[in-house]
């Protein structure tokens, strides 16, 4: 009966490999690191932010075309820079009567592009 099973320990039974296997890598998942915002995209955003925090710093009597000024700013932020949660406190904050003279558009754009350098370095 042991004549009719192949014997184990023997490795002449199985053909050799012609080549080396290949070594398998885990799939590489993107890093904060990589995702980076382009440098023209950033100062595309910030010549919006501070135009946007020119006009709005002149007092006008006109608070419901500003209001959706200042929509249309955090819309054309939103798709120059992508998504990102901080230009939302900037929308808030110009929604604010009394509180626009200060430069939230800016302040919002100056805090993405140093999140986005701390991630390059």
């Amino acid at each position: 009966m042991s004549e009719l099973l192949p014997n184990r320990s023997d490795k002449t039974n199985f053909p050799e490999r012609s080549r080396p296997r290949a070594k398998i890598e885990p799939a590489k998942r993107p890093t904060l690191s990589q995702n980076k915002i382009a440098t023209w995209r950033l100062m595309i955003a910030f010549f919006f932010a501070v135009a946007a925090d020119i006009i709005f710093a002149i007092p006008s009597p006109l608070e419901g075309i500003e209001m959706a000024m200042d929509g249309v700013v955090g819309l054309i932020l939103c798709f120059v820079l992508g998504f990102n949660w901080l230009v939302l406190p900037a929308v808030l904050l110009e929604a604010v009567p009394g509180l626009d003279v200060f430069p939230f558009w800016s302040l919002a754009v100056l805090s993405i592009a140093g999140i986005d350098l701390a991630r390059r370095a």
